[in-house]
């Protein structure tokens, strides 16, 4: 770290909370340098010409999945400080020799190598609802075995449990959220294989996006991407006596069109 700084007695602390590592250091600082001695802390994205550029956060030793999480900067000592006379709340306030900075640390796991891959900087994590919808079809689709040249009535509508689930990735601590793809992929299936699941079966439902902020003035962005999985895909439909088949319109147009999932996951413009 380029600011001069003393590890204080007692630290570092290490916890362990079922089964999740937590960590925390304990640092004097001239007070003047906080600011700069929190960013490196952190780690920062900047953007200089239009490009993100990453500056990685100061990782714990020998823990490099170990970041900072929350920083708490005290006064010390604090019964010394340089007492202001303010004519204005915003123009000045008391400064103190050194300061105390608390750095707590959180685990952040390794990146799974099925789950997309981002860029540096920036964390992807992962959520899933597995479950099954109900599906009816008429009576006319089904026949009776013991009789098969009888199809049920139409007040009568077995249903098929179709396997599906809700998938959810948060992809956070991103500077330049991919706008464009998203609206563009809305609507839209997985063209390729997505976190294991074949082409066609991922639904991509939409985005809740919502800013962050960091030390320095480059806003950060959470994005909940929300995808639906659904067998055998999102363009079949269930044909009597054919089972599960494709369908499409007189252009030869299937109802959802393929998208490539990975441009959702890589920084826009």
């Amino acid at each position: 770290m380029s600011i001069a700084f003393e590890e204080l007695e007692q630290s570092p602390q290490i916890a362990v909370e079922n089964g999740r590592l937590a960590a925390r250091r304990l640092f004097l600082i001239a007070w003047d340098d906080w600011p700069g001695f929190v960013q490196e802390l952190y780690g920062s994205h900047a953007i200089v010409g239009g490009t993100p550029v990453f500056t990685p956060p100061a990782a714990f030793p020998d823990q490099p999945n170990l970041i900072v999480e929350r920083v708490q900067v005290d006064p010390f000592p604090a019964d010394r400080p340089t007492v202001a006379t303010l004519d204005d709340l915003a123009t000045a306030t008391n400064r103190y020799p050194f300061a105390r900075v608390t750095a707590d640390y959180r685990f952040v796991p390794a990146a799974e190598s099925r789950l997309p891959t981002v860029p540096d900087g920036t964390i992807v994590e992962y959520a899933s609802d597995l479950a099954a919808e109900y599906l009816l079809r008429p009576g006319r689709t089904w026949r009776w075995r013991a009789t098969p040249d009888q199809t049920l009535p139409d007040d009568v509508a077995p249903g098929l449990l179709v396997p599906c689930e809700d998938l959810h990735l948060r992809w956070s601590r991103v500077p330049l959220p991919p706008w464009t793809a998203i609206r563009a992929a809305r609507g839209w299936v997985n063209d390729d294989d997505f976190l294991g699941n074949a082409t066609g079966t991922v639904l991509f439902l939409g985005a809740h996006v919502r800013r962050d902020f960091q030390v320095i003035d480059t806003g950060l962005w959470y994005l909940d991407l929300h995808f639906k999985v659904k067998e055998p895909g999102w363009n079949y439909a269930f044909k009597a006596d054919a089972g599960w088949q494709i369908i499409e319109d007189q252009s030869s147009q299937t109802p959802y069109q393929e998208a490539d999932f990975t441009a959702l996951f890589a920084f826009g413009s």
